[in-house]
């Protein structure tokens, strides 16, 4: 219980209650390395019940940060808006960031727009580090000028050769897993419907592995059989257009977003087409709605709580001086099988992938 009194509780009175140096307050209020664990614990004891809160700005100016992580959204702010992965995401972040007492400040990126644009962020000491979400290959902040200095964290693959942090999903097994189960129910036409162009990692780890997929069967890969959309229901629905339009069409469709499997599932009911009776159709990402789609959707579950959580969590100790290892942290993913594929159910599922590589 809160001491009863009739000023503001300060650091000093921190001190004094807890019989140790006002110095050794500050260093635990602010989070700093190399403070015991007894000292830490004696500390937040004696802050719990002083019900002593540390004054926000003199915090700031004292650690010289701002204790607010930037969230960086490579999307339209339409994207954005209503694509549920971005939301479930930014849930994620603000959970861990919350408890370790800091703010979240989320920008969106649009398409052709630098990187480097966010350096006055970190210039203007308005965050203490970037997640840079759905990022691009060039996307590198060691590379970058004004965010050379700056800790970030990807979600995605890492350049090759980058030691910047990065958290991804395991989409290339993840994709491999998705078009193999299509292949071993009897479909030798697989096309796929890519969720965006092939300079943003998640969409050029996901191509690898469909191509790895045909390759392990012994199918050849059909450049006619693989479209590219970007991110939204329309852009899936236009795509899979395409597909139908072939002179021999697919027989199944790996699309790597569920959002724009969505817009796959309206184009094969809008042609008067039934799933998975004529064509078959696996998603990505297994969101809450690919259990409520008609038929419901087949799709490859993407990490989603662990990546925002790991990434935040090293984006944090990245900030407050503590090493990080690994580096580069690939989670796992799970096909979920429904009826959308043409799978009896019961039959293959709980396919898993992934592993952390240092």
């Amino acid at each position: 219980m809160a001491m009863e009194t009739e000023h503001r509780i300060t650091i000093r009175d921190v001190a004094a209650y807890a019989g140790v140096s006002f110095k050794s307050v500050s260093n635990v209020v602010n989070d700093r390395p190399y403070v015991s664990e007894d000292l830490r614990k004696k500390v937040r004891r004696a802050i719990d019940e002083l019900g002593y809160r540390p004054h926000s700005i003199a915090r700031s100016l004292a650690s010289r940060r701002s204790n607010i992580l930037g969230v960086v959204l490579r999307a339209t702010p339409a994207d954005a808006r209503v694509d549920p992965f971005f939301a479930q995401f930014l849930l994620g972040v603000c959970a861990v960031a919350g408890a370790r007492e800091f703010g979240v400040l989320v920008q969106i990126l649009l398409d052709e727009e630098p990187i480097r644009r966010y350096g006055d962020l970190f210039d203007h000491r308005q965050v203490d580090g970037l997640i840079m979400h759905s990022p691009r290959i060039d996307d590198d902040p060691g590379s970058n000028g004004p965010l050379q200095d700056l800790p970030a964290v990807r979600i995605g693959r890492a350049p090759p050769g980058s030691s910047v942090l990065a958290v991804d999903g395991d989409d290339e097994q993840g994709a491999c897993a998705a078009v193999s189960h299509l292949i071993a129910l009897g479909h030798r036409r697989v096309g796929m419907v890519a969720n965006a162009n092939p300079k943003y990692t998640v969409t050029s780890t996901r191509i690898r592995g469909y191509r790895q997929a045909l390759a392990e069967h012994g199918l050849p890969f059909d450049e006619t059989l693989l479209t590219i959309g970007h991110f939204s229901l329309q852009s899936g629905q236009e795509a899979t257009a395409r597909l139908l339009d072939l002179p021999v069409p697919p027989t199944a469709i790996f699309v790597s977003s569920d959002r724009m499997a969505l817009g796959a599932m309206h184009e094969v009911h809008d042609r008067g087409l039934r799933i998975p009776e004529d064509i078959a159709i696996v998603g990505y990402d297994d969101l809450f709605l690919a259990a409520h789609t008609s038929p419901p959707l087949t799709s490859v579950r993407a990490p989603i709580d662990a990546m925002s959580a790991r990434a935040t969590q090293m984006l944090i100790d990245t900030i407050r001086g503590e090493c990080v290892e690994p580096r580069q942290v690939i989670l796992p993913t799970e096909l979920i099988v429904r009826q959308s594929c043409g799978a009896k159910l019961g039959g293959p599922a709980g396919l898993t992938t992934g592993a952390v590589i240092g």
